[in-house]
């Protein structure tokens, strides 16, 4: 018979569920039994939890200020969504554009300020050759020089913080390609994981999800620091449950 997945995706997938364990336990809380537990913020800004009830099939997850609802399988079937979406057109993800964008006017940035401070140190040389030459005095030199002191001691102050932002932006591009191999290797395995991987999957890639009257919006973890990516809203219209 042949396999629902190939062998490397499956050890691949072990090895992630492996190295999560420890911080997954830690993660999810003791009333963390269901799926998505401590995940949920209703659009009054509470959160969202099940209270099981006698014949209880689908857990149900409600906002006790609002009276919110929505079905766990109903969360489940958006979520695995989400990720075959990032998987298939990976360019949609808000920070993925938004890294992008950022990266290059930092970059841009960075460059216009070596050129500057190239540019401000050439003055000040020609007014040091200014001064040697005895073509201005030494109030005109102080006239003229502190301004571009000051210039420059900005430009070096910025060009180091600019750098190290660069720096985390590119780093922060590799923990991205990291969370799309993640989804990638999860979507295809989701079926035949236990209840426990599954929740410990949730636990460790969403970060929140933030329940509307008609959207789901999932911001999804993918570096150890908590910066997120948020996925664009999936509407729930036809499937979410309104208020009693």
């Amino acid at each position: 018979v042949e396999p629902l997945v190939d062998e490397s995706t499956w050890e691949k997938v072990n090895a992630l569920l492996m190295k999560n364990a420890s911080y997954a336990q830690k993660a999810v809380p003791k009333e963390g039994r269901y799926l998505f537990s401590g995940l949920l913020v209703c659009s009054c800004e509470n959160k969202l939890y099940v209270y099981p009830y006698k014949g209880m099939k689908v857990p149900r997850y409600v906002c006790r200020s609002c009276r919110m609802k929505v079905n766990e399988d109903v969360l489940e079937r958006h979520f695995l969504t989400a990720l075959k979406t990032m998987i298939v057109r990976p360019e949609e993800l808000k920070a993925v554009n938004d890294y992008e964008a950022e990266l290059r006017e930092k970059e841009d940035r960075l460059a216009l300020l070596k050129r500057e401070i190239k540019a401000v140190d050439g003055k000040i040389d020609t007014l040091l050759d200014l001064v040697n030459d005895q073509l201005i005095d030494s109030g005109n030199f102080t006239e003229r020089f502190m301004p571009l002191k000051e210039r420059k001691e900005q430009i070096l102050d910025q060009i180091p913080r600019l750098q190290a932002e660069i720096d985390l932006s590119k780093a922060n591009a590799v923990a991205k390609d990291y969370l799309l191999e993640r989804a990638m290797s999860f979507a295809s395995m989701w079926p035949i994981l236990s209840d426990d991987e599954k929740r410990r999957l949730v636990q460790d890639l969403v970060d929140q999800i933030k329940i509307k009257e008609d959207a789901l919006h999932f911001v999804l973890s993918y570096t150890p620091s908590l910066r997120v990516i948020e996925k664009d809203s999936h509407s729930l219209r036809d499937s979410w449950l309104p208020p009693a």
